[in-house]
């Protein structure tokens, strides 16, 4: 019997926090609750699962770009089955392994708070797999298959929904899919379409879900509310925090969080139709964004944060049409920040400060990170 409350595609957001298996599922992961998006992918997942009937003794599941997530465990800790798998090493995978994200063997996945040593190593196996190339001998043989932040690293948004369509090869008919991905909050427009990172946007998802049609498979509604608790508008800001870690601004220009999405192949999908082109082509002016929306760094984390916080807040009433002067106020917002920002450009200019500001990045090694 599944649980319509918790077995729906959606956004990450702060009442998942609250709720009971949240803290549960934390404790058998190995950690304490914490409003940590990241968090929230794991145990979303598994509850997801476990709601879905998936995570029984005897049940198949097959994980994609694990890395070092709790998830393996804690489905053997339940008595399924489980093959996780990750990039091979040499396949572009040293910089995983550099920030300690990339799994070489079953070893690197144990957690004993959620499985016992022995069961861990009778139910869980390690694979090597390229998720662009997924290996035909996998094809029908899983009850349930999931990734974690994974496949938005594949090189286009094209790409990373095309892997959601072939992946599901690899269920069972009546299987389950549960993944989590990047999801832009601010814009249904501009946001990254290609490289190393991208983001998915509403119309993308919309678009999916008509490709799974055609496929013959069913993504399961997709309730994209960001939350209206305190947690759901704080933005996070680099250098990141553990917590609160809900939403972040990416580069100065997306607002991102997670999405949590559901597959399902139907009984009667005996064959998983190529759907053909799953996304239409991007236009100069949808890549580019609305014209006079700019999110902008202003000097210091405190008036920056603040500053952000407050423009996702109007923008959000802006879309939703709540609040009168909700335009006006954007724009003054608007304008007091390319203030702060024009201040703050001058000063980091100024030729005896400039060598001063690149040592001190170069010292303390600060970077944007790529997420996972």
């Amino acid at each position: 019997m599944t649980d319509p409350t918790t077995t729906i595609s959606r956004l990450c957001r702060e009442q998942d926090l609250h709720a009971d298996w949240y803290g549960s599922l934390a404790a058998k992961s190995g950690d304490r609750p914490s409003a940590n998006r990241k968090q929230w992918e794991h145990l979303a997942i598994a509850q997801a699962l476990l709601d879905l009937g998936c995570l029984t003794p005897g049940r198949r599941g097959l994980g994609f770009g694990v890395g070092r997530e709790p998830l393996p465990a804690l489905f053997a800790g339940h008595g399924s089955n489980v093959i996780a798998t990750d990039l091979p090493s040499g396949a572009g995978a040293s910089g995983w392994s550099d920030s300690g994200q990339h799994c070489n063997a079953s070893d690197d996945l144990l957690r004993p708070s959620a499985c016992i040593t022995e069961e861990f190593h009778r139910l869980v196996s390690y694979r090597p797999v390229d998720m662009t190339r997924i290996p035909a001998d996998l094809a029908d043989s899983f009850d349930f298959t999931w990734s974690s932040c994974a496949f938005e690293h594949l090189g286009s948004l094209e790409a990373g929904l095309r892997f959601l369509i072939e992946q599901a090869r690899c269920l069972k008919p009546g299987g389950w899919a549960v993944h989590t991905t990047e999801f832009n909050v601010l814009s249904d427009h501009a946001t990254w379409t290609t490289g190393g990172t991208v983001a998915y946007r509403a119309r993308d998802l919309a678009a999916f879900a008509t490709a799974c049609t055609r496929a013959g498979l069913e993504l399961v509604p997709v309730d994209l509310d960001p939350g209206n608790r305190p947690l759901d508008w704080a933005i996070d800001l680099w250098p990141y925090r553990p917590e609160p870690h809900l939403k972040l601004l990416s580069e100065g220009r997306f607002v991102l969080t997670s999405v949590l999405l559901i597959v399902h192949r139907p009984v009667t999908c005996r064959t998983i139709r190529d759907p053909g082109p799953i996304l239409p082509p991007e236009t100069a002016q949808e890549q580019a964004g609305p014209v006079g929306w700019t999110l902008v760094q202003a000097p210091t984390p405190d008036v920056r944060a603040a500053a952000e916080a407050e423009a996702w807040r109007l923008r959000y009433l802006g879309v939703t049409g709540s609040g009168d002067t909700g335009a006006e106020r954007v724009l003054a917002l608007e304008t007091e920040c390319r203030r702060w920002r024009d201040a703050y450009q001058r000063l980091a200019g100024h030729p005896l400060i400039r060598p001063l500001l690149w040592l001190r990045r170069k010292l303390r090694g600060v970077h944007e990170p790529t997420t996972r």
